[in-house]
């Protein structure tokens, strides 16, 4: 009896203690998934991953409608393509006062072996960080 009511105030205390508003996954999680996606290409998690109403979620879903009417031997040519591409994430900045992010990554690609210099934003959209510029 004593045990389980210990284990009822324990299990009681994590589950208190947690603060549902915290995001599931960091601002460096989101990214990686993103431009992992970004590179295959994969709209569906592409467009999952950015936030809601923001103009790259917009033009991603434009991206997808476009590339789903192409032929699927242009679908495939582009996917083999991509291949050639990979990225690494250097730098995750973190703004709590505005529930912000910036993260600084390089495009690794055969025509720029040393990489280019490229960023992402994300927010805070409904407890989750989700990607919103692409610069």
């Amino acid at each position: 009896m004593k045990y389980s009511c210990l284990i009822s105030f324990f299990l009681f205390l994590t589950t208190s203690c947690h603060n549902s508003s915290e995001p599931i996954l960091s601002p460096k999680h989101v990214s990686e998934r993103f431009l992992t996606a970004y590179f295959l290409p994969d709209f569906e998690q592409i467009v999952s991953s950015c936030q809601s109403g923001s103009v790259l979620k917009l033009d991603m879903e434009r991206n997808a409608q476009t590339f789903s009417g192409y032929r699927s031997e242009i679908q495939d040519k582009i996917r083999k393509d991509l291949t050639a591409y990979h990225f690494r994430i250097e730098q995750v900045v973190l703004n709590r006062a505005k529930d912000s992010a910036f993260v600084s990554y390089l495009i690794m690609a055969p025509e720029a072996p040393d990489g280019i210099a490229s960023r992402l934003t994300l927010v805070k959209d409904e407890h989750e960080w989700k990607v919103s510029k692409l610069l």
